[in-house]
């Protein structure tokens, strides 16, 4: 009985390990890549389903005060065609470079993608 007992609680550690482990990595996995290819992921869903919504919300981002002196220059340099989703894909990643702006240089640049 006790040998069983201390199978089950080693058993039971392992599968926590298990699951905080899991939990660590995905939390890594988002950062300012991830957030701009669940920015290109909603304006594609939102463009088959709601063009004018796009419209809107391109018009608003266009209001952003990043869009002047960080994003016009990086987004007109596109086609036409691929502004829309580029716009939606920095202002998703947004939030990251907020956080990181006092920091070192973000090691991702999103001129890269």
């Amino acid at each position: 009985m006790v040998k069983t007992t201390m199978n089950f609680a080693r058993l039971a550690i392992a599968a926590i390990t298990a699951i905080l482990i899991t939990l660590a990595v995905q939390v890594a996995a988002w950062n300012a890549p991830t957030h701009m290819v669940t920015g290109a992921i909603a304006y594609r869903i939102l463009e088959n389903e709601g063009p004018r919504t796009v419209s809107v919300i391109r018009i608003l981002l266009e209001k952003h005060p990043w869009y002047a002196d960080r994003w016009r220059d990086d987004v007109e340099k596109l086609p036409e065609s691929q502004r829309g989703e580029m716009l939606f894909m920095l202002a998703a990643r947004w939030a990251d470079d907020i956080a990181c702006r006092n920091e070192v240089q973000w090691k991702f640049d999103y001129n890269a993608y």
